[in-house]
């Protein structure tokens, strides 16, 4: 006797499922200055991804022109995430979407640090 089957098949059907976000698609936003804030996902995302190109860029800075640029990163960062709180999970959530991108966040910063001259 032929084997059932475990699962019904069903007729092709020609809708096609949403594309998946692609990291170039990640919402990225800038927080506001200031201590406290409560950031959401998109500013996570951008507090996550400009934590990978400070760290790519700290060794880069070659001159006292690069050095100043590289500190004055540093405390746009710092006026924006020294001091900032979130909703649970969220982090979490922005450190997955970030790591999946992290390779072209770092070839991005070591690229930019060679056009600024560093």
């Amino acid at each position: 006797a032929p084997r059932q089957s475990a699962y019904t098949a069903t007729a092709p059907t020609t809708k096609v499922a949403p594309p998946q976000t692609k990291p170039a698609e990640l919402k990225i936003e800038v927080p506001p200055v200031g201590r406290d804030n409560i950031l959401n996902l998109p500013q996570l995302r951008w507090y996550v991804r400009e934590k990978i190109r400070i760290e790519t860029m700290r060794n880069l800075a070659s001159n006292n022109r690069a050095i100043g640029e590289f500190n004055a990163m540093v405390d746009n960062f710092n006026s924006r995430c020294g001091n900032f709180r979130y909703k649970q999970g969220l982090l979490t959530r922005a450190q997955a979407d970030i790591d999946a991108i992290k390779d072209q966040i770092i070839a991005d910063a070591k690229r930019d640090a060679k056009v600024r001259g560093w």
